[in-house]
């Protein structure tokens, strides 16, 4: 096998590392935080959506609105880490900081009454995003997996929802993905015959097209009583066909052997994957607990254990295949909702999310781990307009990979601030 198809294979498995994870809706770079009012509650919403973001979190919820709705806003995402070698490599006490970022997915939704039984609606937002940079690419130890991803998409929505009767609501929604991935890392020659140790030949930049994909939500709202409303959700499982470039530019050694070695992987590269992202259930129970107090508890589980492997196909080298292994994933969010008057709600919620990713897939390009949340909201209502502003706190457990990582092992410490801003207008509601 040449060095330039080596290294081009290189580059499309951190593309297939990355991709996966950009729509998991628990763990990895799933954005759960589609608006403020949920966000408020840890986002377990999907018993009682009391605005038109009910098409994320269940689309059954629309048939409980009224007129004309519009809510739209952003979330504000802070993330940090930290990472700390534990050998065999990294060498233990290796020090590694992420760069600081602030990530801003937005979300706009609107409603409409048809009739007494349809409400039709329409949602963009971003599901599915964020990313990782460290800081000093060019001597980050890790720079070889990767120094930066980003991944960016959204997510259109058409929706429509239907009262059966007084007491049960369903709703469906066509789920349009569209979605982009880019990678940057370095390349290595282990020149130790030359008396020179590891040294640096070439960067690489990995930008695949904007793929899309259609799936579809459904969800259901089921009032057990005047105090006890059920909700369930369904995200289906879609697949994305990716096509993209890896670019890689070379960086002189001064060693002829090593430079003329290198010089055949320069330039444009083609690669592309096929990815499965996985489906996600909720199940979720609301219980108004006195005129004021709505207390509600979510499950999201979310399908992992069927990603099973990354592959890719039409490389030079043939067909490139990598264990992952992942697991079903499952997170609890609890919220409350407490109105202090006919115009202010106070809310506040908590969650525990698990991570899909097994040690020996966690790495510079997705350090996840387990992590719990802590979330503070306000809402104020002025006449058809409404506010929403919420706070979340994210922390992390420490992502270990126990020295089951093939080349890169230690503790990913991460934690992250989420501020949510939503802005809410009824027309003859």
């Amino acid at each position: 096998m040449s060095r330039a198809r080596a290294f081009l294979g290189l580059c499309a498995v951190g593309l297939m590392l990355a991709l996966p994870l950009s729509s998991a809706q628990a763990g990895a770079f799933s954005i759960y935080e589609q608006g403020a009012r949920a966000m408020g509650r840890a986002s377990a919403f999907a018993a009682s959506p009391s605005d038109p973001s009910a098409m994320f979190y269940n689309p059954a919820g629309l048939a409980m609105l009224d007129g004309t709705q519009i809510y739209l806003g952003a979330t504000f995402i802070l993330p940090s880490g930290e990472f700390e070698g534990s050998g065999p490599y990294p060498a233990a006490g290796t020090a590694e900081t992420q760069a600081s970022q602030v990530f801003t997915p937005p979300n706009v939704y609107i409603s409409h009454r048809l009739n007494e039984k349809i409400v039709l609606g329409l949602g963009v937002h971003a599901p599915f995003g964020l990313g990782t940079e460290w800081e000093n690419p060019e001597s980050f130890t890790g720079r070889y997996l990767s120094t930066k991803t980003d991944i960016a998409g959204v997510a259109i929505n058409p929706t429509v929802a239907f009262s059966v009767s007084d007491q049960l609501s369903i709703g469906v929604g066509v789920d349009i993905r569209m979605s982009m991935v880019t990678l940057d890392r370095y390349s290595f020659y282990d020149a130790t015959a030359f008396g020179l140790g590891i040294l640096d030949v070439a960067t690489a930049e990995l930008e695949t097209d904007m793929a899309s994909a259609i799936g579809f939500n459904a969800g259901l709202l089921f009032e057990a009583s005047d105090q006890i409303t059920l909700g369930a959700a369904y995200r289906a499982a879609v697949d994305v066909d990716y096509e993209g470039t890896a670019t890689i530019t070379q960086i002189l050694t001064g060693v002829a052997p090593i430079d003329g070695a290198v010089a055949g992987s320069v330039g444009e590269h083609a690669v592309a994957t096929s990815i499965a992202y996985p489906s996600v259930t909720t199940l979720a129970v609301a219980f108004q607990a006195t005129d004021q107090l709505l207390l509600e508890v979510d499950v999201n589980l979310t399908g992992w254990s069927s990603f099973e492997e990354l592959s890719i196909t039409g490389l030079p080298t043939g067909p490139e295949v990598i264990d992952e292994d992942y697991e079903n994933s499952m997170t609890v969010r609890i919220g409350a909702e407490f109105w202090k008057d006919d115009t202010m709600a106070i809310r506040a919620g908590f969650l525990y999310d698990e991570t899909p990713v097994p040690n020996k897939s966690i790495s510079p390009l997705l350090p996840d781990a387990k992590r719990t949340g802590f979330s503070l909201g306000v809402g104020k209502t002025f006449g058809s307009m409404t506010i929403d502003a919420a706070f979340m706190y994210l922390m992390f457990g420490d992502a270990d990979t126990n020295g089951e990582h093939a080349v890169y092992n230690g503790i990913y410490k991460n934690s992250a601030l989420l501020f949510g801003l939503n802005v809410g207008y009824a027309i003859g509601k």
